[in-house]
C-alpha cells in the first residue's frame, strides 16, 4: 500500500467536529453501511500512518488496521464517548501494532533463526520496542 492508495475525503465529505462524530457514531451504531465508509474515509490514512511507524513493515501495518476499523465496527455500541471516536481508533491501532511486534519477537526468539546450536541475542530488538 502506499500513500496513493490511501483513502482521502475531499473537504465536507466527512462532517468535522463533535457533531459530526455524534453522527458519525449513531450511524455506525445503527450499522449504517455509509457510516462505516466515512469511518474508513475519515481515519484510515492516520491509522496506517501510526501502524507503519510502529510496525515498520507495509503487511502488518495493513493488517492492524483492518483488524482495528473492524474492531471499531463490531464493538461500537460499548463505545463510551469518554474521548473521541479517533482516539480510541488510534489506541486499538497502537494495541494491535505493539502485539503484532510482540508477536513477531516471540517467533524469533523460539524459531532458533541460526540453526540449533546457533546464538541470536533479541536485545536489540526488544529495547527498540516503545509498547
Amino acid at each position: 500500500m502506499t500513500q496513493a492508495d490511501l483513502p482521502t475525503a475531499a473537504v465536507g465529505d466527512v462532517p468535522d467536529g463533535a457533531d459530526g462524530e455524534s453522527r458519525l457514531l449513531d450511524g455506525l451504531r445503527r450499522g449504517d453501511p455509509a457510516a462505516a465508509n466515512d469511518l474508513v474515509e475519515r481515519y484510515t490514512a492516520r491509522a496506517y500512518r501510526l501502524a507503519m511507524a510502529i510496525t515498520r513493515n507495509v503487511q502488518d501495518a495493513e493488517e492492524v488496521v483492518q483488524d482495528a476499523l473492524w474492531s471499531v465496527l463490531r464493538s461500537v455500541d460499548s463505545f463510551r464517548g469518554d474521548a473521541a471516536l479517533g482516539s480510541w481508533l488510534y489506541r486499538i491501532v497502537t494495541n494491535a501494532a505493539c502485539q503484532k511486534i510482540a508477536s513477531r519477537v516471540h517467533w524469533l526468539s523460539t524459531s532458533r533463526p541460526f540453526g540449533a546450536g546457533g546464538h541470536c541475542s533479541l536485545g536489540f530488538v526488544q529495547k527498540s520496542l516503545i509498547c
